[in-house]
Protein backbone atom coordinates (compact mmCIF):
# COMPACT_ATOMS: atom_id res chain seq x y z
CA UNK A 1 0.00 0.00 0.00
CA UNK A 2 1.26 3.42 -0.98
CA UNK A 3 2.34 5.69 2.11
CA UNK A 4 0.39 8.68 2.14
CA UNK A 5 3.05 12.13 2.60
CA UNK A 6 1.21 14.56 4.78
CA UNK A 7 1.09 17.96 3.31
CA UNK A 8 3.09 21.00 4.91
CA UNK A 9 0.77 23.64 6.18
CA UNK A 10 1.59 26.82 8.12
CA UNK A 11 0.51 25.25 11.81
CA UNK A 12 3.52 22.89 11.40
CA UNK A 13 5.61 25.99 10.01
CA UNK A 14 4.60 27.96 12.69
CA UNK A 15 5.26 24.95 15.29
CA UNK A 16 8.51 25.09 13.83
CA UNK A 17 9.35 28.24 14.18
CA UNK A 18 7.86 29.02 17.55
CA UNK A 19 5.18 31.41 16.49
CA UNK A 20 1.79 31.40 15.86
CA UNK A 21 0.30 30.73 12.67
CA UNK A 22 -1.03 34.22 12.08
CA UNK A 23 2.50 35.29 12.13
CA UNK A 24 3.36 32.85 9.71
CA UNK A 25 0.59 34.20 7.33
CA UNK A 26 1.72 38.11 8.09
CA UNK A 27 5.21 37.09 7.49
CA UNK A 28 4.60 34.66 3.80
CA UNK A 29 1.90 37.40 2.74
CA UNK A 30 4.14 40.33 3.33
CA UNK A 31 2.05 42.37 5.42
CA UNK A 32 3.81 45.44 6.07
CA UNK A 33 0.57 46.82 8.56
CA UNK A 34 2.07 44.58 11.47
CA UNK A 35 4.68 44.97 13.11
CA UNK A 36 6.91 41.72 13.41
CA UNK A 37 10.53 41.52 14.81
CA UNK A 38 13.19 41.05 12.35
CA UNK A 39 14.76 38.30 13.97
CA UNK A 40 11.18 36.50 14.02
CA UNK A 41 10.29 37.18 10.05
CA UNK A 42 14.15 35.38 9.35
CA UNK A 43 13.07 32.65 11.56
CA UNK A 44 9.68 32.19 9.75
CA UNK A 45 10.96 32.19 6.32
CA UNK A 46 13.74 29.84 7.73
CA UNK A 47 11.51 26.95 8.61
CA UNK A 48 9.22 28.04 5.19
CA UNK A 49 12.41 27.10 3.43
CA UNK A 50 13.64 23.74 5.63
CA UNK A 51 9.73 22.61 5.36
CA UNK A 52 9.32 23.30 1.33
CA UNK A 53 6.58 25.12 2.74
CA UNK A 54 4.04 26.61 -0.48
CA UNK A 55 1.00 28.90 0.60
CA UNK A 56 -2.41 27.52 -0.61
CA UNK A 57 -2.73 30.68 -3.11
CA UNK A 58 -7.00 29.53 -2.67
CA UNK A 59 -6.46 29.58 0.84
CA UNK A 60 -4.37 33.33 1.16
CA UNK A 61 -7.12 34.56 -1.88
CA UNK A 62 -9.50 34.09 1.04
CA UNK A 63 -7.57 35.52 3.69
CA UNK A 64 -6.64 38.57 1.96
CA UNK A 65 -8.86 38.97 -0.78
CA UNK A 66 -6.47 38.66 -3.63
CA UNK A 67 -5.21 36.01 -5.80
CA UNK A 68 -1.74 37.59 -6.08
CA UNK A 69 -1.77 37.42 -9.84
CA UNK A 70 -1.78 40.44 -12.45
CA UNK A 71 -2.70 39.82 -16.05
CA UNK A 72 -0.06 41.22 -19.20
CA UNK A 73 -2.46 41.93 -21.80
CA UNK A 74 -0.09 42.18 -24.88
CA UNK A 75 -2.06 43.14 -28.26
CA UNK A 76 0.24 41.59 -30.48
CA UNK A 77 3.18 38.88 -29.85
CA UNK A 78 4.83 39.37 -33.47
CA UNK A 79 6.99 43.03 -33.71
CA UNK A 80 10.17 42.45 -31.52
CA UNK A 81 8.97 45.56 -29.56
CA UNK A 82 6.35 43.53 -27.24
CA UNK A 83 9.20 41.04 -26.65
CA UNK A 84 11.49 43.77 -24.96
CA UNK A 85 8.08 45.16 -23.23
CA UNK A 86 7.45 42.01 -21.66
CA UNK A 87 10.84 41.93 -20.44
CA UNK A 88 11.09 45.14 -19.20
CA UNK A 89 7.56 44.35 -17.40
CA UNK A 90 9.44 41.67 -15.57
CA UNK A 91 12.61 43.47 -14.47
CA UNK A 92 10.19 46.02 -13.04
CA UNK A 93 7.65 43.36 -11.31
CA UNK A 94 11.33 41.60 -9.89
CA UNK A 95 11.11 40.50 -6.29
CA UNK A 96 7.24 41.18 -6.13
CA UNK A 97 4.54 38.85 -4.73
CA UNK A 98 2.63 38.70 -7.61
CA UNK A 99 2.71 35.74 -10.34
CA UNK A 100 2.20 36.67 -14.34
CA UNK A 101 -0.28 35.61 -16.28
CA UNK A 102 0.38 36.81 -20.00
CA UNK A 103 -2.12 37.09 -22.76
CA UNK A 104 -2.54 38.00 -26.26
CA UNK A 105 -5.56 40.30 -27.69
CA UNK A 106 -7.27 38.30 -29.50
CA UNK A 107 -9.69 39.51 -32.18
CA UNK A 108 -12.23 41.84 -30.18
CA UNK A 109 -15.25 40.60 -32.24
CA UNK A 110 -14.66 37.03 -31.89
CA UNK A 111 -14.39 37.94 -27.81
CA UNK A 112 -17.30 39.84 -27.60
CA UNK A 113 -19.15 36.83 -29.36
CA UNK A 114 -18.03 34.52 -26.18
CA UNK A 115 -18.75 37.85 -24.16
CA UNK A 116 -15.06 36.78 -22.46
CA UNK A 117 -12.63 39.94 -23.09
CA UNK A 118 -9.27 38.20 -23.03
CA UNK A 119 -8.60 36.14 -20.10
CA UNK A 120 -10.99 33.87 -17.47
CA UNK A 121 -8.28 34.15 -14.91
CA UNK A 122 -9.34 35.88 -11.89
CA UNK A 123 -6.81 38.29 -11.16
CA UNK A 124 -6.16 40.92 -9.02
CA UNK A 125 -4.73 43.82 -11.68
CA UNK A 126 -4.32 44.25 -15.58
CA UNK A 127 -1.47 45.79 -17.35
CA UNK A 128 -2.70 46.23 -20.76
CA UNK A 129 0.10 47.50 -23.30
CA UNK A 130 -1.40 49.14 -26.38
CA UNK A 131 -4.75 47.62 -27.44
CA UNK A 132 -7.53 50.31 -26.34
CA UNK A 133 -10.16 49.09 -27.72
CA UNK A 134 -9.78 45.56 -25.86
CA UNK A 135 -9.36 47.87 -22.86
CA UNK A 136 -12.68 50.01 -23.63
CA UNK A 137 -14.40 47.03 -24.17
CA UNK A 138 -13.55 45.57 -20.49
CA UNK A 139 -14.07 48.34 -19.08
CA UNK A 140 -17.86 48.12 -20.25
CA UNK A 141 -18.36 44.28 -19.18
CA UNK A 142 -16.84 45.12 -15.56
CA UNK A 143 -18.60 48.13 -14.05
CA UNK A 144 -17.80 51.50 -13.14
CA UNK A 145 -15.32 50.99 -9.85
CA UNK A 146 -15.18 47.68 -10.24
CA UNK A 147 -12.06 45.36 -9.73
CA UNK A 148 -9.68 44.09 -11.21
CA UNK A 149 -8.15 47.53 -11.70
CA UNK A 150 -6.94 48.24 -15.43
CA UNK A 151 -3.84 50.23 -16.29
CA UNK A 152 -3.11 51.07 -20.21
CA UNK A 153 0.36 51.46 -21.35
CA UNK A 154 1.95 52.25 -24.71
CA UNK A 155 1.46 54.82 -27.87
CA UNK A 156 -2.08 53.54 -28.37
CA UNK A 157 -3.14 53.07 -24.65
CA UNK A 158 -6.62 53.84 -23.74
CA UNK A 159 -7.11 56.91 -21.69
CA UNK A 160 -10.43 56.06 -19.55
CA UNK A 161 -8.42 52.90 -18.23
CA UNK A 162 -8.30 53.22 -14.33
CA UNK A 163 -4.59 54.98 -15.34
CA UNK A 164 -2.80 55.53 -18.74
CA UNK A 165 0.91 55.95 -19.47
CA UNK A 166 1.36 56.65 -23.01
CA UNK A 167 4.24 57.75 -25.76
CA UNK A 168 3.60 60.55 -27.81
CA UNK A 169 5.01 58.96 -31.04
CA UNK A 170 3.49 61.96 -33.43
CA UNK A 171 6.54 64.21 -31.71
CA UNK A 172 8.92 61.71 -32.73
CA UNK A 173 8.53 61.34 -36.20
CA UNK A 174 7.57 64.96 -36.74
CA UNK A 175 11.24 65.72 -35.29
CA UNK A 176 12.85 62.74 -37.39
CA UNK A 177 11.31 64.28 -40.90
CA UNK A 178 12.87 67.70 -39.67
CA UNK A 179 16.11 66.19 -39.06
CA UNK A 180 16.33 64.62 -42.60
CA UNK A 181 15.09 68.01 -44.51
CA UNK A 182 18.06 69.78 -42.32
CA UNK A 183 20.42 67.18 -43.80
CA UNK A 184 19.33 68.10 -46.99
CA UNK A 185 16.73 65.11 -48.10
CA UNK A 186 14.53 65.90 -50.61
CA UNK A 187 12.20 62.57 -50.85
CA UNK A 188 11.33 61.55 -47.32
CA UNK A 189 8.99 58.37 -47.77
CA UNK A 190 6.93 57.45 -44.83
CA UNK A 191 6.86 53.10 -44.76
CA UNK A 192 4.03 52.45 -42.82
CA UNK A 193 1.55 49.19 -42.21
CA UNK A 194 -1.95 49.17 -43.72
CA UNK A 195 -2.92 48.61 -40.35
CA UNK A 196 -1.54 52.14 -39.47
CA UNK A 197 -2.09 54.20 -42.67
CA UNK A 198 -5.10 56.29 -41.14
CA UNK A 199 -5.07 60.49 -40.95
CA UNK A 200 -5.36 59.65 -37.07
CA UNK A 201 -2.65 57.57 -36.53
CA UNK A 202 -0.40 59.41 -34.43
CA UNK A 203 3.05 58.10 -36.66
CA UNK A 204 1.42 59.58 -39.97
CA UNK A 205 0.30 62.39 -38.12
CA UNK A 206 3.82 63.67 -37.41
CA UNK A 207 5.08 62.85 -40.95
CA UNK A 208 2.58 64.61 -42.34
CA UNK A 209 2.51 67.84 -40.22
CA UNK A 210 6.61 67.91 -40.71
CA UNK A 211 6.36 67.38 -44.64
CA UNK A 212 3.79 70.53 -44.51
CA UNK A 213 5.70 72.50 -42.49
CA UNK A 214 8.86 71.84 -45.11
CA UNK A 215 6.73 72.71 -48.07
CA UNK A 216 7.20 69.07 -49.57
CA UNK A 217 5.09 66.18 -51.36
CA UNK A 218 4.60 63.69 -48.92
CA UNK A 219 5.50 60.12 -50.28
CA UNK A 220 2.95 56.95 -48.10
CA UNK A 221 4.41 53.58 -48.85
CA UNK A 222 1.86 51.40 -47.51
CA UNK A 223 2.85 47.78 -46.78
CA UNK A 224 0.20 44.94 -46.04
CA UNK A 225 2.07 43.78 -42.91
CA UNK A 226 4.65 45.85 -40.58
CA UNK A 227 7.00 42.80 -40.77
CA UNK A 228 10.53 42.91 -41.69
CA UNK A 229 9.92 39.88 -44.50
CA UNK A 230 6.93 41.75 -45.82
CA UNK A 231 8.66 45.17 -46.53
CA UNK A 232 12.08 43.91 -47.58
CA UNK A 233 9.70 42.03 -50.69
CA UNK A 234 7.16 44.76 -51.01
CA UNK A 235 10.10 47.84 -50.90
CA UNK A 236 12.44 46.12 -53.48
CA UNK A 237 9.54 45.77 -55.88
CA UNK A 238 8.59 49.61 -55.45
CA UNK A 239 12.00 50.95 -55.51
CA UNK A 240 12.13 49.06 -59.09
CA UNK A 241 9.30 50.59 -60.10
CA UNK A 242 9.21 54.29 -58.80
CA UNK A 243 13.06 55.00 -57.75
CA UNK A 244 14.13 55.30 -54.29
CA UNK A 245 13.43 58.24 -51.87
CA UNK A 246 16.63 59.10 -49.76
CA UNK A 247 14.93 59.20 -46.57
CA UNK A 248 12.67 57.11 -45.20
CA UNK A 249 11.02 56.96 -41.65
CA UNK A 250 9.44 53.53 -41.15
CA UNK A 251 6.75 52.84 -38.63
CA UNK A 252 8.59 50.16 -36.48
CA UNK A 253 11.92 49.07 -35.95
CA UNK A 254 10.95 45.11 -37.42
CA UNK A 255 10.16 47.71 -41.14
CA UNK A 256 13.40 49.12 -40.87
CA UNK A 257 15.04 46.13 -40.87
CA UNK A 258 13.31 45.20 -43.91
CA UNK A 259 14.27 48.14 -45.71
CA UNK A 260 17.89 47.51 -44.46
CA UNK A 261 17.84 44.64 -46.37
CA UNK A 262 15.93 45.86 -49.52
CA UNK A 263 18.11 48.85 -49.85
CA UNK A 264 21.59 46.94 -49.80
CA UNK A 265 20.49 44.65 -52.05
CA UNK A 266 19.68 46.96 -54.40
CA UNK A 267 22.97 48.67 -54.27
CA UNK A 268 22.26 51.61 -52.23
CA UNK A 269 24.33 52.64 -49.47
CA UNK A 270 22.93 53.99 -46.34
CA UNK A 271 22.92 56.70 -45.28
CA UNK A 272 24.90 58.36 -48.65
CA UNK A 273 22.24 57.32 -50.59
CA UNK A 274 19.07 56.84 -48.18
CA UNK A 275 18.80 57.73 -44.52
CA UNK A 276 16.93 55.48 -42.27
CA UNK A 277 15.27 55.39 -38.95
CA UNK A 278 12.64 53.21 -37.34
CA UNK A 279 10.50 53.44 -34.77
CA UNK A 280 10.26 51.93 -31.03
CA UNK A 281 13.98 51.53 -29.75
CA UNK A 282 14.93 47.78 -30.02
CA UNK A 283 18.49 46.66 -29.19
CA UNK A 284 18.93 44.81 -31.82
CA UNK A 285 19.07 47.69 -34.38
CA UNK A 286 22.42 48.60 -32.85
CA UNK A 287 24.49 45.04 -34.13
CA UNK A 288 24.24 45.80 -38.20
CA UNK A 289 27.15 46.83 -39.98
CA UNK A 290 25.48 49.85 -40.29
CA UNK A 291 23.67 50.47 -36.83
CA UNK A 292 19.67 51.51 -37.46
CA UNK A 293 18.33 55.11 -36.03
CA UNK A 294 15.13 54.15 -33.93
CA UNK A 295 12.50 56.63 -32.83
CA UNK A 296 12.41 54.58 -29.31
CA UNK A 297 9.76 54.29 -26.47
CA UNK A 298 10.71 55.12 -23.12
CA UNK A 299 10.32 51.44 -21.76
CA UNK A 300 11.76 51.38 -18.36
CA UNK A 301 9.78 55.02 -17.27
CA UNK A 302 6.74 53.57 -19.29
CA UNK A 303 6.88 50.06 -17.30
CA UNK A 304 8.10 51.43 -14.14
CA UNK A 305 5.48 53.73 -14.23
CA UNK A 306 2.85 51.49 -15.30
CA UNK A 307 3.26 49.36 -12.92
CA UNK A 308 3.63 51.25 -10.04
CA UNK A 309 -0.13 53.01 -10.70
CA UNK A 310 -1.47 49.22 -10.51
CA UNK A 311 0.30 48.16 -7.39
CA UNK A 312 -0.68 50.67 -6.20
CA UNK A 313 -4.32 50.36 -7.04
CA UNK A 314 -4.35 46.69 -5.97
CA UNK A 315 -2.28 47.19 -2.42
CA UNK A 316 -4.78 49.98 -1.39
CA UNK A 317 -8.07 48.78 -3.06
CA UNK A 318 -9.01 52.38 -3.91
CA UNK A 319 -11.58 51.94 -6.84
CA UNK A 320 -12.00 55.87 -6.50
CA UNK A 321 -8.60 56.76 -6.78
CA UNK A 322 -8.40 59.98 -9.31
CA UNK A 323 -7.53 58.61 -12.79
CA UNK A 324 -3.88 59.26 -13.64
CA UNK A 325 -2.67 60.34 -16.79
CA UNK A 326 1.09 60.47 -18.04
CA UNK A 327 2.54 61.40 -21.25
CA UNK A 328 6.02 60.61 -22.21
CA UNK A 329 8.49 61.57 -24.55
CA UNK A 330 9.91 59.49 -27.33
CA UNK A 331 13.80 59.24 -27.36
CA UNK A 332 15.39 59.89 -30.64
CA UNK A 333 18.21 57.47 -30.99
CA UNK A 334 20.42 59.13 -33.83
CA UNK A 335 22.81 56.21 -34.86
CA UNK A 336 24.40 56.29 -38.41
CA UNK A 337 21.75 55.18 -40.49
CA UNK A 338 20.23 58.68 -40.13
CA UNK A 339 23.21 60.51 -41.73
Amino acid sequence: MARVTKRINSQDVAERAGVSRATVSYVLNGRNDVAIPEATRQRVLEAARAMNYLPDPAARALVTGKMHVVALWIAVLEPMIYTHILQEIERQMEGESYERVICRMQSLREERNRRVIVTRWPVDGILACDGKEHVRAFLETRGTGQHPAIVSIGPYAATDADDCVTVNLEKGFHEAVHHFAYRGRKRIAFLVSEWGNSPEEPRRRGYEKAMAEIGREKEIIPISKAGAQETYRYLSHYIQAHGCPDAMVCFSDDMALGAYRALRELGRKIPEDTALIGCDGCPELDYLDTPLASIAQPLEAMCQTGWEFLRQRIEEMEPVRERRYVELDPILQWRASAG
